[in-house]
């Protein structure tokens, strides 16, 4: 249903010519809830990565995955080059640690978004444990308080640390999170501009997305697999890469605090 939806509101958008439109609206208009989606470009993909491994991705070669990703990015105004995909590399980072109701939490680092949920659980750390069950509105008031003080703080500073100044050992300070703890009201909600850093401002505004999944699985030894995908708004960049069946995504407007401003 929600496919369906959704690409009945961006198959009128998409020129006639974009491989998007091929795969949404295949016999020519959108698809409708029980049709049958099938993707035998990115299925090859896929199986391109099973068998080689996921460096492949990054081949640059003639008919590549990689070769294919640049090739529509650059012939649609963007500045991706082969460069940047011979060159990549995978950073390792060291975790955040934080903790919540005696246990210990761990998650990604900046620019990943794990220190918002470090925030968030801290806040509520730091308040009495909830009385009056999960579902309650007294509950489910104080958890979007915190989570508001937690978005408020994404939003001015969250950004990659290799280029910009992240304010880490003080946003998942349990004494920050106290401190935000502290002003949260039982009854009522603050100024927008009081949620976040102290004295910050107010802060901006973030698109309404809906485009990321996230699955993580744990086997019976512990060891664990986490995985997040995501293409932020509808269908991305409504740009598929040549005949990988791979859709772009259009994450770079996060790095706006507005919408539609630069």
């Amino acid at each position: 249903k929600h496919l369906a939806r959704t690409a009945a509101s961006v198959v009128p958008r998409l020129a006639p010519q974009n491989a998007l439109r091929d795969m949404l609206a295949p016999l020519g208009t959108p698809l409708v809830r029980g049709q049958i989606l099938r993707r035998p470009e990115l299925a090859t993909t896929l199986e391109t990565l099973g068998r080689d491994g996921f460096a492949s991705f990054y081949r640059t070669e003639p008919g590549a995955i990689g070769e294919a990703i640049v090739k529509a990015v650059s012939s649609t105004g963007g500045v991706m080059t082969v460069e940047d995909m011979r060159a990549y590399k995978v950073e390792a980072r060291a975790p955040l640690e934080g903790k919540y109701r005696g246990w210990k939490l761990y998650t990604a680092p900046p620019p990943a978004g794990g220190i918002t949920a470090i925030e968030v659980l801290q806040i509520l750390d730091a308040r009495p444990p909830f009385a009056e069950g999960s579902g309650a509105s007294a509950t489910l008031h104080e958890i979007i308080e915190a989570f508001k003080h937690a978005f408020a703080d994404r939003t001015r500073y969250h950004g990659d640390p290799a280029f910009d100044s992240v304010p880490l050992t003080e946003l998942v300070s349990p004494a920050y999170a106290a401190g935000r703890a502290a002003v949260i009201k039982a009854d009522g909600v603050l100024d927008a501009k009081l949620y976040g850093r102290p004295e910050a401002g107010a802060a901006g505004s973030e698109p309404r997305d809906h485009g990321t999944s996230h699955l993580c699985a744990i086997d019976k030894n512990g060891n664990v697999a986490a995985l997040t995908t995501t293409v932020n708004l509808g269908f991305g960049a409504h740009l598929v890469a040549g005949k990988t069946g791979v859709l772009l995504n259009n994450q770079m407007d996060d790095f706006a605090a507005q919408p539609n401003k630069p």
